[in-house]
């Protein structure tokens, strides 16, 4: 079982108290596989709390992407074992707060979530939901009566949420949360003042795409769009870094790539981790997420490409608005639309001049509203004001 405890015995307290005022215990997936929420648990499972003593049970139902959202027989096994630690942290560690991401909108992590939760809710004083993934309760909707009613009795009521913006479909209102707080993701600073040099003198660009690679992310649109600038005569490059969800989208896309005649300027480099990933930030003079993905919140990989100095064209999705200032650190565009995405990427194409401009800015606004220590803070606040309000879970 994995656990981590953020204040260890013999750290010197960082404040007044001898001890934190809060046990919490955060169940929930952390990499692999490496995707927005399980990095985001990462962080918050090794965060170090002055006033929260905070204790993770590992998830572990997915090993890679193109496991997640689909039923495997092992699982059952790992939902079975989980139950008994999560049972064994919170009384052998005094937890009385349980820290949980629901389910995205699929039909098998909704079904673990609907099992879990209704085992290990009673055992909890309160409960708190963080709403990494977005639009669960309109995917209930569409669910056979068991499971939606089932679902929405594990889901109900619980003493407090976090979501990520105002923007995303209101899971938390649906499920009549006490309380609800908006703290927006957060990453350290990885980038630093460091000066990035990006060639901008010629009309060249480096288009970057991270992230799963698939359908609903936009990357068929985006292949779409590079055949349109291609005809136009754009000098660019597209470079893809993430895994395909699935061989037949992979052979799909590649084959497009084919026929469209952008298989030149078009690269698939595949999953990239650590000091590597951020290599591709360094190089690359644009981000690109075109996504209409089903579960997108506040995407992880647009804050990272503030953070390196960035333009981005993103969709006008979800909480992306909320990140991206349309025309002042990048371009927003409509969602399946290869025509205006195509415009979007000429235009910082053949301007690296504003690419330049956007960037910085993009880079004062990840400093202003998007690292991790003001996301921790905000959240250990939050799970603290629920504790105090809340004594006992109703």
């Amino acid at each position: 079982m994995q656990m981590r405890w953020t204040q260890q015995k013999g750290d010197p307290p960082k404040s007044g108290n001898t001890e934190p005022e809060l046990g919490v215990l955060l169940v929930g997936q952390t990499p692999p596989p490496h995707h927005g929420q399980a990095l985001m648990l990462e962080r918050l499972a090794n965060a170090r709390f002055s006033r929260v003593r905070l204790v993770h049970v590992r998830m572990a139902f997915s090993a890679t992407p193109q496991s997640v959202g689909r039923f495997e027989l092992r699982k059952v096994a790992h939902l079975l074992a989980l139950i008994v630690k999560v049972v064994y942290a919170r009384f052998r560690h005094g937890t009385p707060m349980l820290v949980f991401p629901p389910a995205p909108p699929n039909r098998t992590p909704v079904v673990r979530d609907v099992i879990l939760l209704l085992v290990l809710r009673p055992l909890f004083q309160q409960v708190v939901f963080t709403f990494h993934a977005a639009g669960v309760s309109e995917f209930l909707e569409s669910c056979p009566p068991i499971l939606r009613a089932l679902a929405k009795n594990a889901y109900a009521h619980p003493d407090g949420a976090i979501v990520l913006s105002s923007l995303l479909p209101p899971d938390a209102h649906r499920f009549h949360a006490a309380r609800i707080a908006i703290i927006p993701n957060g990453i350290p600073d990885s980038a630093g003042d460091e000066p990035i040099a990006r060639n901008s003198s010629h009309r060249f660009a480096r288009i970057l795409f991270v992230g799963l690679l698939t359908e609903s992310k936009g990357i068929l649109v985006l292949i779409d769009a590079a055949k349109l600038l291609v005809e136009s005569g754009a000098r660019f490059e597209i470079v893809f870094v993430g895994d395909f969800d699935s061989a037949e989208l992979e052979s799909r896309v590649k084959s497009r790539c084919q026929a469209y005649g952008v298989s030149d300027v078009v690269r698939f480099l595949g999953p990239i981790h650590g000091p590597s990933r951020w290599e591709q930030f360094r190089e690359a003079d644009v981000l690109c997420l075109p996504s209409y993905y089903e579960a997108e919140a506040l995407p992880l990989v647009i804050i990272e490409a503030m953070m390196y100095r960035l333009p981005v064209i993103a969709t006008r999705w979800r909480g992306i608005p909320d990140l991206v200032a349309d025309g002042v650190t990048g371009l927003l565009v409509q969602p399946k639309n290869a025509d205006e995405l195509a415009k979007a990427m000429q235009r910082l194409i053949v301007e690296p001049n504003l690419r330049q401009e956007m960037g910085e800015r993009a880079r004062r606004r990840f400093i202003e509203h998007f690292t991790l220590a003001e996301h921790l803070r905000r959240t250990e606040d939050f799970l603290l004001t629920v504790a105090r309000r809340n004594p006992r879970r109703h």
